[in-house]
């Protein structure tokens, strides 16, 4: 139900994300737009300021092209263990209130994290911007920034049921891409990211035309095969990129807490994150 207010809500204050909520999920009309919107001159970022040591972007892009996901960007130590420091702190602002103030691990997002020096040079590296701009081919947007703790703590049935632990895909505009930084050591047991590589380009067309966009395991490998399924582990401070029109969903820790920071990046922002 929040899920369908949110989309309302985007469709009220921005009437064309209904085009972009019912067409969006079509592979033919994401090529078009991207065919008609995209600019030839798009401004190439300095990636040599980058905090990043990494393959150049050009070749971050031609994976993402291909394969939907890139693996191996990776944090500078000093700013993993700042970021790591930051999310420690039981309580980050004053304007929380006493009972958040006493959880130490809760998700925070947007302002929440403007009093971190580390994440707020992350969200501007020229590296990030330049990955964003040329898989585009246009200049992107930074939608959002989010530091999620998932924690091992006994989840209730209706936290397994949320949507994000099923295969789905994103549909905040017909382009957008996520840097995801792993904080904790994820193992099999740490609460790995999968993603189905490849699903950006080719969905069935009975999941581009459904009206849900949540999938079942059985589905997801009857129809794309088990081979293209990416359990993504990695140690603290590993990072990937992925193009979240892919079929991808969260797993939860069995063994320890996991502490991830997303940054997303759309071409025009609705509004709403789904």
């Amino acid at each position: 139900m929040k899920r369908w207010l949110q989309v309302l809500f985007a469709i009220a204050t921005h009437p064309r994300y209904l085009l972009v909520f019912s067409l969006g999920r079509l592979t033919i009309i994401r090529t078009l737009h991207h065919v008609i919107f995209r600019k030839e001159n798009a401004v190439k970022h300095n990636t040599e300021d980058s905090l990043f040591v990494v393959d150049t972007s050009l070749n971050i892009t031609k994976s993402l092209q291909e394969h939907g996901i890139f693996k191996g960007i990776y944090l500078p130590e000093t700013i993993k263990n700042e970021i790591l420091g930051f999310a420690d702190r039981p309580c980050l602002s004053s304007s929380q209130n006493e009972s958040r103030c006493s959880v130490p691990k809760h998700s925070l997002i947007g302002e929440e994290l403007s009093s971190c020096d580390a994440i707020r040079r992350v969200e501007a590296d020229p590296l990030l911007w330049d990955i964003a701009t040329q898989y585009f081919q246009r200049e992107p947007i930074r939608l959002d920034t989010l530091l999620r703790w998932t924690s091992v703590k006994n989840p209730t049935p209706d936290w397994r049921k949320k949507y994000t632990f099923h295969y789905h895909f994103d549909l905040e505009d017909y382009h957008s891409i996520k840097f995801m930084f792993y904080l904790t050591d994820v193992d099999m047991g740490g609460g790995p990211h999968v993603c189905v590589r490849g699903t950006h380009h080719y969905k069935k067309l009975r999941h581009q035309l459904a009206a849900s966009r949540v999938k079942s395991e059985k589905d997801i490998i009857g129809s794309y095969g088990p081979d293209r399924i990416d359990v993504i582990t990695g140690p603290s401070g590993f990072g990937f990129v992925e193009d979240f029109h892919c079929f991808h969903k969260a797993t939860f820790p069995t063994r320890t807490d996991r502490l991830v920071l997303e940054i997303r990046f759309v071409t025009r922002d609705y509004g709403v994150v789904l």
